[in-house]
């Protein structure tokens, strides 16, 4: 596991631990530091613990053990004190359908004493004025997910968690959401966002998360994660159709340390945590008597380092366990 230098947080986790009663061990001593300002992506293979870590944050399970903080205060205890401070989107958000976007957002800011301005003010930060006077049912699913973000803003929280905002989305809408999360991070607030499109995660996300089995992997910028994570293009040229070839060569990378996944005729060499020297693949193949016809680094992306620190990580979950 590696580690960023500590920062602020406005979200900190330690030795989470949740265990369902079918014995599915969701949290298996989670540590978790969200940094106060900016988007914050929490990523996992299916069943690693992402929407369980969420759930327990907001008081929607309990955990066995650990402790948690939002805000520095404890959660679940404390819960009460900072829950005003917290925009929350975990399960999908209901609203009356016949009635319009504005006045769904008036009779929820009534509900919980917030100024009636605030209407106007999260319709306009989430893009949504426009169809203000358009009812729910009328609305793509897009636009009823930054009406579900704009309910959040009637309490203008320092803290927003969001599980899967992007879930079933059109490109259009995927966009949409996107550029409204960004817009809270650059205007000095914390997001916290599960997702499972990592190619979003890179666009918006100035930190991650990446969890596995209840564990964390690996927490830092996106941008150390990347560029820690370049990897190395090898082609063998007339070689490829040679099985025993190929296979040494793969053999001979993974012995010496290096995640190696085959795509057509190439042959694509990774690291996690740091970049990968073309010099140094050469001589490992060189070595078992395998001749590349080409190789070249490439800039590795988001979902490159997360299968690298995941490869076959949390993947076999028992059927039912938490997401």
């Amino acid at each position: 596991m590696t580690t960023s230098p500590p920062q602020a947080a406005a979200i900190l986790v330690r030795g989470l631990r949740k265990t369902f009663p079918h014995g599915a061990k969701a949290l298996d001593g989670l540590d978790l530091t969200v940094p106060a300002g900016g988007v914050h992506g929490l990523l996992g293979p299916n069943g690693s613990g992402k929407s369980t870590t969420l759930r327990t944050l907001v008081g929607l399970l309990r955990a066995d053990g650990g402790t948690m903080r939002i805000l520095d205060r404890e959660v679940p205890d404390e819960l009460t004190a900072v829950i005003d401070r917290v925009g929350v989107i975990i399960e999908e958000p209901r609203f009356f359908p016949t009635m319009s976007a504005r006045t769904n957002l008036r009779l929820l800011g009534d509900a919980i004493g917030a100024p009636r301005e605030r209407v106007a003010s999260a319709l306009d930060q989430v893009g949504l004025t426009p169809h203000a006077g358009v009812t729910v049912r009328a609305l793509s699913l897009g636009m009823k997910q930054r009406l579900a973000i704009a309910s959040t803003l009637l309490k203008d929280p320092d803290v927003f968690i969001f599980d899967e905002p992007t879930n079933g989305l059109d490109p259009a809408g995927i966009h949409a959401v996107r550029a409204t999360i960004r817009t809270l991070a650059d205007a000095g607030r914390t997001v916290l966002v599960s997702s499972h499109n990592l190619a979003e995660v890179q666009q918006m996300a100035d930190t991650v998360s990446i969890i596995a089995r209840g564990r964390l992997l690996h927490e830092g910028p996106v941008s150390g994660l990347i560029r820690g994570g370049a990897r190395v293009r090898v082609r063998l040229g007339s070689g490829w159709e040679d099985g025993a070839t190929v296979q040494r060569g793969v053999t001979a990378l993974e012995q010496a340390g290096y995640t190696v996944q085959a795509d057509g005729d190439a042959l694509y060499v990774s690291h996690a945590g740091r970049a990968v020297d073309p010099s140094a693949v050469a001589r490992e193949l060189g070595r078992v008597d395998v001749w590349p016809s080409e190789l070249g680094s490439e800039s590795a992306t988001l979902e490159d380092a997360f299968l690298a620190l995941t490869d076959g990580a949390g993947l076999d979950r028992p059927e039912g366990s938490a997401a």
